[in-house]
C-alpha cells in the first residue's frame, strides 16, 4: 500500500535529515595511545610486522592496520612504494605506520629512523603527512614523534 504522497514526502524530509547529521563513528586519532590498540593485536609473535593506518583529513580512521610487511625475528623489508600506493588508493591524507620489536624492547633502531625519514619525504612530495611511527615492545610503545626523533 503506497502512502499518500505528503506523507511520503514528510518521511523523506526526516530520513533525508537523518543522512545528513549522521555521525561518524570511526575513531579519531589524537594521541598515539589511540592508534596502538589498533597495531597490537595484528601482530605476529616472534616476527617483525610493519603496518600502517590510514586517516582523513580530520584524523579519523579509514582502514587500520593494512599490514605492509611480515619479516623476521630482527628485520621487515619496507618500501615507500608500497606504503604510499594503499594511501592513495584509500584516499588517505594521512597516515600513521608502526612495527613491533619481538626483542621486546621498543627503542628505535639507526634503520627506523631512516626509514621514517624517507617516509616523511616521500609523503611530504605526495601530500600525505606521516603523523608517526609507533614502535611496540613487549608491554610497552614507543612514539618517534613525541621522542622528537626521525622527523
Amino acid at each position: 500500500m503506497l502512502l499518500p504522497s505528503r506523507k511520503r514526502a514528510k518521511m523523506y524530509k526526516v530520513s533525508e535529515t537523518a543522512r545528513k547529521f549522521k555521525i561518524d563513528s570511526r575513531p579519531v586519532i589524537r594521541q598515539p595511545e589511540d592508534t596502538v590498540p589498533h597495531f597490537l593485536p595484528n601482530v605476529p609473535e616472534g616476527r617483525e610486522a610493519f603496518q600502517v593506518a590510514f586517516l582523513d583529513t580530520r584524523h579519523r580512521l579509514i582502514v587500520a592496520p593494512w599490514i605492509v610487511s611480515i619479516g623476521t625475528l630482527n628485520a621487515s623489508l619496507v618500501h615507500p612504494r608500497e606504503v604510499f600506493r594503499e594511501a592513495i588508493k584509500h584516499g588517505a591524507a594521512a597516515i600513521i605506520v608502526s612495527h613491533n620489536h619481538p626483542s621486546g624492547c621498543p627503542r628505535p633502531s639507526a634503520d627506523d629512523i631512516a626509514l621514517t625519514e624517507r617516509l616523511d619525504k616521500c609523503g611530504e612530495l605526495l601530500g600525505i603527512s606521516l603523523l608517526d611511527h609507533i614502535i611496540t615492545g613487549e608491554d610497552s610503545h614507543l612514539s618517534l614523534c613525541e621522542e622528537g626523533m626521525g622527523f
